[in-house]
């Protein structure tokens, strides 16, 4: 099935390079590299767009402003392990493992899209 797929694709790209002039010799180790190539870029693209959307949803995650220690399910935060003050932001994962935003960020922007405690994931 798979070498059908193959084929196909090589045959439709040919179509398409052909309908602008351009000629891709009859190789099957060059025509094997391109198709690997339109895959790989395919791929990575498809990976990228996810990888957007993660970060979208990320966004969406509340924060707020600490204003009252005693209502805290965690006195610290477990990434810099330093104390919650009054006056800090943070955020509080759907796990309800919460961290100070700032720290939270930090790893979100590593492209982590889970819990750095319990490694639920955070996105749907």
């Amino acid at each position: 099935m798979t070498s059908n797929l193959n084929q196909f694709v090589l045959n439709t790209i040919q179509n398409i390079l052909n309908n602008h002039n351009f000629i891709l010799p009859d190789n099957d180790d060059l025509q094997a590299s391109v198709l690997l190539e339109i895959v790989t870029q395919f791929e990575n693209s498809k990976s990228e767009k996810n990888k957007n959307r993660k970060k979208d949803q990320i966004k969406t995650i509340g924060y707020n402003k600490i204003k009252n220690l005693e209502n805290l399910p965690d006195k610290i935060c477990s990434i810099c392990i330093d104390n919650f003050c009054i006056g800090e932001y943070k955020r509080t994962l759907k796990c309800n493992h919460t961290f100070h935003k700032k720290c939270i960020d930090r790893w979100f922007k590593k492209d982590h899209f889970d819990c750095p405690l319990c490694r639920e994931n955070i996105i749907n």
